[in-house]
């Protein structure tokens, strides 16, 4: 199975189907046994081949969102537990021929192998060869696509390698519009706390951008119990 990006795109597509049923409590409607399936073609995947920069991010993107979903509706993991650094540990998975958790996909491939907040190692050894499947170059957009699937996080979408800098663009500016609100003229700024945890990615940006530096700064609330409502993608 070479088109990776392709079946990344049908594996979220199901994901979002099922926790969009989940949602509405309507399990009668659920199909686990196709979720499930999916997941298991993950180790046919020649992730090798997967070498185009934008085809290599937006693949890893929507795997990390898809299978955050997958251990919520199938391993009843609290979202509270799957978004702290300790939990994304709790599972991993074969992709190809590898192995990986969320905290690896999230901090040592889309990351660009950067520290999680507050955790000061990095999540591979320099040495550990599956660093070869990051991305060439960071990009702090990626994390506003990477969802927690809570109201307080970015909104979940399935992402393409055709359009990948738009759609990445575009998660960045919703994201930013409600979570990142400043007063020129009283000098207030409020903002989610990922401004914080990923400050580091964002040099000379938001909470590092100095015209902010004399701002009044309140800290948004982060809801990790709430969910945030999902459609089925058609």
């Amino acid at each position: 199975m070479n088109n990776g990006v392709e079946f990344s795109s049908q594996l979220l597509k199901t994901a979002i189907k099922e926790f969009h049923f989940f949602l509405e409590d309507k399990p009668e409607s659920m199909d686990p046994i196709s979720l499930n399936s999916l997941i298991n073609k993950l180790q046919e995947i020649d992730i090798d081949k997967i070498r185009q920069e934008e085809e290599r991010i937006a693949f890893w993107i929507n795997i990390y969102n898809a299978l955050k979903i997958y251990l919520i509706l199938t391993k009843k993991i609290s979202n509270n537990a799957l978004s702290h650094y300790q939990g994304q540990f709790l599972f991993n998975f074969k992709i190809g021929n590898w192995r990986f958790n969320l905290a690896q996909i999230k901090h040592g491939i889309l990351r660009h192998n950067q520290p999680p907040p507050f955790i000061p190692l990095k999540t591979f050894k320099q040495s550990d060869e599956r660093t070869y499947f990051a991305p060439a170059t960071p990009n702090s957009k990626i994390i506003f696509a990477l969802s927690d699937l809570t109201i307080s996080s970015p909104k979940i979408a399935i992402y393409d390698a055709y359009h990948l800098d738009f759609q990445l663009s575009q998660a960045q500016q919703l994201f930013v519009s409600d979570n990142f609100i400043y007063d020129i003229e009283f000098k207030r700024l409020a903002y989610s706390p990922i401004f914080k945890w990923y400050a580091k990615d964002f040099p000379n940006q938001f909470l590092k951008d100095p015209q902010f530096v004399p701002f009044h700064k309140t800290q948004l609330p982060y809801n990790f119990k709430n969910y945030q409502t999902v459609s089925i993608p058609t």
